[in-house]
């Protein structure tokens, strides 16, 4: 990792070691969050429920959750899907708003892959699509349409 480069700052966090006591379960970035809820068991939610997880970033252990909106079909640039949505709370950071900003839209079958983000950035928005898949465990069954 070159330091003199636009990245360093968060290349430097991610690679620093980070403190934390042995018998906490937290998760160290928003990626692995993402991860995390892929595999929450949402079927016997409501809407606006939540799930209260911990994460340590920057030295710091924050106390946050996802919540659950429930199920929609979107389109996609891929296409057509029955999925869950929910939305994590977000601490606010270099890139990222704070707050109940972050959609996310996971397929509604045993797979739960993304298939869309959507969030406010310091500069704009973003909104990711999944273009492609391969490798899926199980079949795509949250496929509507093509």
């Amino acid at each position: 990792v070159r330091m003199d480069q636009p990245y360093s700052r968060l290349a430097d966090t991610m690679l620093d070691v980070q403190y934390v006591r042995g018998d906490e379960k937290l998760y160290d970035d928003t990626g692995w969050t993402l991860g995390y809820a892929r595999n929450i068991d949402f079927s016997r939610m409501h809407p606006n429920d939540t799930i209260p997880f911990d994460m340590f970033l920057d030295r710091q252990v924050y106390h946050l959750y996802i919540r659950y909106l429930g199920k929609e079909t979107i389109r996609t640039k891929y296409a057509k899907f029955r999925c869950i949505k929910f939305r994590p709370l977000l601490i606010k950071g270099t890139i990222f708003e704070g707050g109940e900003k972050m959609n996310v839209w996971v397929s509604d079958d045993p797979n739960p892959i993304a298939l869309r983000v959507e969030s406010p950035i310091s500069v704009g928005s973003v909104v990711v699509d999944m273009i492609n898949y391969r490798n899926l465990r199980y079949p795509l069954s949250s496929l509507v349409d093509l």
